[in-house]
């Protein structure tokens, strides 16, 4: 019997309120163990255990936990010239936006049903041609297309999905993701690369056929505003109702 997998890709694209950082990230997010979960808000008498609190708890959690990041990696990028730590979480603005995105997808995918989300894109949509993201005869299946690169390194490849069995141990996309890192000795940064490409195609991204249509950019940072809308319909984008 089929199971669909219970991770969900999270786009972050947002840049700080005077311009001078912009963070772009993905997040993989088992919808089935959250950081913050209803029992950790349950010690709360007055929490409200609705999914909205749920969604806000989590959104905040992981606002902060990517802007902190941010923070931490921009020292040590500029360690030489001694700016010491950035100040972002500070930026109202920044985090707000960073919590906004997150809530909307996160909202998506704890409330939508996957099966829906997965396999009943817009058909309609005259920019899909032959897409990664549109499933094959058998409904369930779709066509994954691995344009990745990490640093000198480059992967192209490409192989069906029945994503009705993606929630099966062994068949789930970190599974599959960790046996092409162990086949073709790739670096183990690729596992996440990967991991994050094909949930992102699952729920209709879509992937170049070249690297040089990508511009040698992983599929999990590629974000074209003038195709896919602005930052605000991510959501839609990724996680598809």
């Amino acid at each position: 019997m089929g199971s669909i997998t219970k991770l969900v890709p999270i786009r972050v694209d947002a840049s700080s309120s005077n311009g001078t950082i912009h963070i772009i990230d993905s997040l993989l997010i088992d919808t089935t163990c959250l950081p913050v979960s209803h029992s950790s808000l349950s010690n709360n008498s007055t929490a409200d255990l609705s999914i909205h609190s749920l969604v806000d708890a989590n959104a905040a959690y992981l606002a902060e936990s990517i802007i902190g990041d941010a923070e931490v990696y921009g020292a040590v990028k500029s360690s030489k010239n001694n700016i010491g730590r950035l100040d972002l979480l500070s930026d109202k603005q920044f985090y707000q936006t960073v919590e906004k995105q997150i809530h909307k997808q996160l909202l998506i995918a704890l409330e939508a049903d996957k099966t829906t989300l997965i396999f009943h894109g817009d058909s309609s949509n005259e920019q899909i041609t032959s897409s990664s993201a549109v499933p094959t005869s058998n409904n369930s299946v779709v066509r994954i297309k691995l344009r990745l690169r990490h640093e000198n390194i480059a992967l192209e490849d490409e192989f069906d999905y029945d994503v009705a069995i993606s929630g099966i141990d062994g068949f789930d996309p970190f599974s599959i993701a960790t046996n092409i890192v162990e086949d073709l000795k790739l670096p183990s940064e690729f596992v996440t690369s990967i991991t994050t490409s094909i949930l992102e195609q699952i729920y209709g991204l879509q992937v170049p056929d070249s690297m040089q249509d990508g511009k040698g950019v992983p599929s999990a940072f590629i974000l074209d505003v003038a195709k896919d809308g602005s930052t605000k319909d991510i959501a839609k984008f990724i996680l598809k109702k």
